[in-house]
């Protein structure tokens, strides 16, 4: 009989809680919502024993959690890493155990930085993950020598497919917005992350009155734009409508606008956002006040940030 091993209450990042299982074909998980056939609704992830290539196992508060490493080219939607939480913190050793077991992997405890540093160094993987580790400040040995900044334990990680925008916020140049799906495959009342902002310090030795050369933030979130995809949009363009035809009052501005097979994008000087045709409630097409115009109203379940 072949060894496998299950854990209930199992959260699945961007899902619900569900059954955790390992079994020698691969690691199963299988959502706890109970949803009708027509929901579009994600109730179960496997992935195969063979793309199994490693974990790492981290303790928050009273949870553990758990990333598993994958092949991407082999995995479901080329996911790279799956990411679990909910465990017992006491079941490291049975978990680690039954995966080396199974999938010859060594679970390695992952150190996290939790002293409630608000700076740190950033770094985009080559998976498309940026990483936000703790900033250690070495003093040089040499007088009037500057601290030498390394690295230091991961403060937090996050998949960059999941952002949908980047923006730079107000006229300072220095601080940039990433802003997140949101996902309908959550618990209702379940919180979730949707923006998050990030302060990138201006280079010292640049010339302030240079307003063409780019600053470490605008740099910064081109390599997001880039690597988040968020300009590239798969589809097939159906048609597409100028900035002069697209004048918004909300959001406000001129915006070039692009229909899809199942969404719509609206182009803009400063902003790009993706409207899933799905998350548009009602179309109103109203008179404006002098009778001559009409106003092309959008009602969205989601609003858009």
């Amino acid at each position: 009989m072949s060894e496998s091993a299950s854990w209930m209450h199992i959260g699945l990042h961007g899902h619900s809680v569900g059954t955790f299982t390992a079994e020698s074909r691969g690691i199963r998980w299988k959502s706890a919502l109970n949803t009708d056939d027509d929901d579009n609704v994600i109730l179960s992830r496997f992935i195969p024993y063979k793309s199994v290539t490693g974990g790492q196992w981290t303790v928050f508060g009273r949870s553990g959690h758990l990333r598993i490493q994958t092949i991407k080219e082999d995995t479901e939607n080329n996911i790279s890493e799956f990411r679990f939480d909910g465990f017992p913190p006491t079941d490291f050793d049975n978990l680690r155990s039954t995966l080396s077991k199974l999938y010859t992997i060594d679970v390695q405890k992952l150190p996290i930085d939790s002293s409630g540093t608000s700076f740190g160094l950033t770094n985009i993987s080559t998976n498309g993950h940026l990483m936000f580790r703790e900033c250690i400040l070495d003093e040089d040995e040499e007088e009037g020598e500057e601290f030498e900044p390394r690295d230091g334990d991961e403060m937090m990680s996050m998949n960059l497919s999941e952002v949908g925008q980047c923006v730079m916020q107000g006229n300072t140049r220095n601080e940039i917005e990433l802003q997140f799906h949101e996902s309908d495959t959550v618990e209702a009342g379940t919180d979730q992350l949707v923006s998050i902002r990030f302060y990138v310090p201006p280079d010292p030795d640049a010339d302030a009155t240079d307003k063409d050369s780019p600053t470490p933030a605008e740099i910064f979130q081109q390599r997001i734009l880039t690597v988040a995809n968020i300009k590239n949009t798969a589809g097939n363009e159906i048609v597409q409508f100028t900035e002069a035809q697209g004048t918004f009052l909300t959001p406000r501005g001129r915006y070039k606008i692009t229909l899809y097979d199942s969404h719509l994008r609206m182009h803009g000087n400063r902003y790009d956002y993706k409207i899933k045709y799905d998350d548009i409630s009602r179309l109103f097409l109203l008179p404006r006040p002098d009778d001559v115009h009409m106003a092309f109203v959008i009602a969205l379940d989601k609003p858009i940030r």
